[in-house]
């Protein structure tokens, strides 16, 4: 059961883990932009998830006292790829949420360790067709899919072009 459960809820709760698999002590973790990162479960504890909550009475989030900050539980920000400004999602979107790699991975929540960050939206990943596999946009220039077979390019600095091929 998430930590802030009864002081912000309701909340959605994402478990990561079957109790099976963490039983075993074995190798976890999560995967960012192509990154593996992972900790070995050291205690058999299956408390992998994430967890947002509505949290409409603006309560203060609880923290576990001198526990669980790691690198794994920064590694996902820091190393994450920005989304262009133009694709952010709208505020309301954003939940205060906790982070739990349960068995020696880490707990997080803003701003008590997370810093940089003051919610997270939830987003599920489907598989379709899609423009933007493999990338058609050159020189570090960012794909997005735009409705059907179409696509935009956003170029990085210094390149322009529909996919991005010219020297600014």
């Amino acid at each position: 059961m998430p930590y802030n459960h009864q002081q912000m809820a309701p909340y959605l709760y994402l478990g990561f883990l079957p109790v099976t698999v963490a039983q075993n002590r074995n190798q976890q973790g999560y995967r960012s932009n192509g990154v593996n990162y992972l900790f070995t479960n050291c205690d058999s504890n299956p408390n992998s998830y994430m967890a947002f909550y509505f949290n409409h009475n603006h309560h203060v989030a609880l923290n576990y006292a001198g526990c669980c900050d790691s690198t794994l539980m920064h590694d996902w920000v820091t190393h994450g790829t920005a989304v262009p400004s133009s694709r952010y999602l709208p505020q309301e979107f954003y939940f205060f949420f906790e982070l739990h790699m349960g068995g020696c991975g880490g707990y997080a929540i803003p701003p008590t360790i997370i810093h940089d960050v003051q919610g997270a939206a939830l987003g599920l990943r489907f598989d379709y067709d899609n423009p933007c596999v493999p990338s058609p946009c050159q020189n570090g220039g960012s794909c997005y899919p735009n409705g059907g077979n179409q696509f935009i390019c956003e170029c990085s600095e210094g390149f322009t072009g529909t996919l991005c091929q010219n020297i600014a």
